[in-house]
């Protein structure tokens, strides 16, 4: 491990550049020129901007001096729930998890040692007159790449444009470091390497340095090695593989100005960036303006007649689960159903908290919703999205306010508050109804609607009886129709009375006379919250 990560160093340089490094959407964060893109972060698999930036925040206690295994643990936890499947046997999820340790180590060594080097290449940067040649230096050990163990002491010009794409980190993960070489330190080298082969010599020149910049290629004899071996030292994005990682320090000290001379030969590229960068939200600021160095202006709340001391505090607006709840990216019809269906929620009830989680659409037809910790399922090819969401919705107050524990469930857990109502729903008879069908099998009809477009028969056994009774279903099916029955909702009405048209799906659901005491035990749950409204 290179030593600016053994020990905790603070470094206001460093701080300084990850604290203009901007969290950003996987979509955003690709449509950055490839220039830009050391300037941001994103995780892959994580789709709440929140937790990139926890992450972030979490990164600079780095060069400030934070302990590095705290910082892996702390970041460990925050990708998890994207990362760590509950619901995966034993083995898979003992594999997650170190995949989501993996990627904490990851997220430091790239971000904590890009802030590094960045400092690094400036004050090297700053004295080639000084230092005519930099050496590559790696860390050491055997977790080294082969491709960086060959450049391991090479000494090439610094006006070189190998280190445009090779100074470290210049591939994920990378540890390795430069170093500056004096005009005395050069030339006792060359005499040094006076006395090798010329594939054992450390001052790269000539044509073994035109072939190393110009495709990536050296030819080098390795201690220990008897035959010289030809080595492909390409950067990732000389492989042209689309997403390939890259990072030049220079850029950092390119303004939008510079960058657009630059692609003066590619004008439509930087007009599309352009329009892209200041229609984009980027935390308050378009991407244009944060790369403008704009920052957010500061609102005035105060009017000149008011006095400041006499102003109450304004109340925290409860956030809406329709704002919390993405549909970026779903199919438009998609989109408008689960939006109907959250906005439902917040017409009923005010949450003092809400995760941002995305809602991914799928084609599944013995599943049409699923929810899943770090995002929410709901099938394009379902016949009642609205339920569907209003069910997974269920599904996440159970886990995000009764639940113990990571992945706590509270009807799991016996939550003490959902006591009364758990026992309520289980007395009812749609369940008991649903339990005696369990140990035989039986005929499945399913009729969603009234005109017969959507009809099934078939024979089951009781595998999916025994799944409609489990705590966490019985809790999210009776969420969802009583979001129907206070709501009066047309549509959540209409696909609730559909599904009781099947002979299994109508036991799933509760008549207006079965529901009427789950209803207020829902109501006297979250009243007793404070989420109820009036």
């Amino acid at each position: 491990m290179s030593n600016y990560l053994l020990t905790p160093t603070p470094a206001e340089e460093a701080l300084k550049f990850l604290a203009n490094k901007k969290a950003l959407s996987r979509s955003a964060f690709e449509r950055l020129l490839p220039e830009l893109r050391a300037r941001a972060i994103c995780i892959s698999g994580v789709q709440s901007l929140e937790t990139v930036r926890r992450v972030l925040d979490r990164i600079k206690e780095l060069p400030a001096g934070g302990d590095w295994q705290e910082i892996k643990k702390g970041i460990t936890r925050d990708v998890s729930p994207f990362l760590v499947d509950p619901f995966a046997s034993n083995e898979e999820r003992a594999e997650q998890v170190k995949h989501a340790e993996a990627r904490a180590e990851l997220l430091i060594r790239t971000h904590g040692f890009q802030s590094y080097q960045a400092v690094s290449y400036a004050s090297l940067d700053e004295n080639r007159d000084v230092f005519p040649a930099w050496k590559y230096l790696t860390a050491g050990d055997d977790r080294v790449r082969p491709e960086h163990v060959a450049l391991n002491g090479l000494i090439l010009p610094c006006n070189s444009p190998f280190w445009s794409d090779h100074f470290p980190p210049w591939n994920w993960g990378c540890r390795c470091s430069v170093v500056g070489v004096s005009a005395d330190e050069l030339t006792k080298a060359k005499a040094r390497d006076s006395k090798r082969l010329p594939e054992e010599a450390l001052v790269v020149e000539g044509a073994r340095l035109r072939k190393l910049e110009e495709n990536g290629t050296l030819l080098r004899a390795m201690p220990g090695e008897t035959m010289p071996q030809i080595f492909d030292c390409r950067a990732p994005r000389a492989t042209m593989k689309e997403g390939a990682y890259y990072w030049n320090p220079a850029d950092l000290r390119l303004s939008l100005d510079m960058l657009r001379d630059q692609y003066a030969s590619a004008p439509d590229v930087f007009a599309m960036f352009e329009e892209f960068a200041k229609s984009t939200d980027a935390g308050g600021v378009t991407v244009w303006q944060w790369l403008n160095g704009e920052t957010i202006p500061t609102k005035t709340t105060i009017s000149i007649a008011e006095d400041p001391k006499t102003q109450k505090p304004e109340k925290t607006k409860a956030p809406a689960a329709v704002e919390k709840i993405s549909t970026v990216g779903l199919p438009h019809t998609l989109a408008a159903s689960v939006r109907s269906s959250l906005r439902v929620v917040d017409s009923t009830l005010a949450f003092p908290k809400l995760p941002e989680l995305p809602v991914l659409a799928t084609h599944e037809t013995s599943t049409l919703g699923a929810f899943a910790w770090n995002h929410i399922e709901v099938s394009v090819l379902g016949s009642h999205p609205e339920l569907t969401m209003s069910h997974e919705f269920g599904h996440l107050i159970d886990h995000e306010f009764f639940g113990k524990g990571f992945h706590g469930l509270g009807t799991r857990q016996n939550h003490e508050e959902l006591a009364p109502l758990m026992e309520t729903i289980k007395n009812s008879g749609c369940v008991r109804g649903i339990k005696n069908l369990i140990g035989r099998k039986f005929v499945l009809t399913t009729k969603l609607d009234s005109g017969g477009s959507f009809k099934s028969t078939k024979e089951t056994d009781n595998k999916h009886a025994r799944y409609l009774v489990t705590d966490e279903e019985l809790f999210a099916r009776a969420f969802a129709q009583y979001m129907a029955s206070k709501s009066g909702d047309f549509q959540l009405v209409a696909q609730v009375e559909a599904l009781r048209a099947g002979k299994l799906y109508g036991l799933s659901q509760w008549s207006q006379k079965q529901f009427a005491p789950i209803k207020e035990e829902f109501d006297k749950l979250f009243a007793a919250k404070g989420w109820l409204k009036p």
